[in-house]
């Protein structure tokens, strides 16, 4: 009888697990579409609600996910101290588990935060961390991501042919994947470059293309 009370009792326990596991990404979900629709503190509050599930169940690649979620939605509303702080905690939760993209995400997400307060080199550090990641382990979009990065960096202090060169590693990148949409945001990337350096000729014709 004790076994068999321990085995209903754990049934009982591993149920109530999932169900806060559903709970938690029907709040994502939620928090997901309030975002999209602007409307900040709601999505807060399921992106909380979430987080908080997700702890109860201790799902620890759901709760990196759930502080990246929060962090970028600081960064929507331009808090992007709040967002790098949540950011770290993403990242140090996802090395605790070894899981590389979640490490790859917060690394991307903090390069991104930084770039918007003008700290170009912590961006740049960042950025070539996820790419290191994102070479072992073959991902191929997030190294593209790396790329688009470090080309704004250059581009924002000034070096133009170091930017141009990060954008065709790209640019190649989209095209070995078949991602048109990428390329084209990647070819007017190419072309603000260009326009900063007054050669206008080249960037309308990167323009059209896009």
């Amino acid at each position: 009888p004790y076994c068999a009370c321990h085995w209903d009792m754990s049934r009982q326990s591993e149920r109530s697990r999932w169900d806060e596991l559903i709970e938690a990404d029907l709040h994502s979900i939620l928090g997901g579409i309030y975002g999209m629709r602007g409307d900040y503190p709601q999505c807060q509050h399921h992106f909380e609600r979430c987080l908080r599930a997700r702890e109860a169940a201790d799902d620890l690649a759901g709760v990196a996910a759930s502080h990246s979620n929060l962090g970028y939605l600081w960064q929507l509303q331009s808090e992007c101290e709040r967002a790098i702080e949540q950011y770290r905690v993403a990242e140090e939760i996802a090395q605790r588990i070894n899981l590389r993209y979640a490490l790859i995400f917060a690394n991307l997400n903090m390069a991104w935060a930084l770039v918007s307060l003008s700290r170009y080199a912590e961006a740049e550090a960042r950025s070539r961390t996820a790419m290191a990641l994102a070479q072992e382990i073959n991902d191929q979009r997030n190294y593209a991501q790396c790329c688009d990065i470090l080309g704004l960096i250059a581009a924002r202090q000034g070096e133009y042919d170091a930017a141009l060169a990060r954008y065709d590693e790209e640019l190649a990148l989209h095209r070995a994947l078949g991602s048109a949409p990428e390329e084209g945001s990647t070819l007017v990337n190419k072309a603000n470059v260009l326009l900063m350096n007054e050669d206008f000729a080249g960037a309308q014709a990167l323009l059209q293309l896009a």
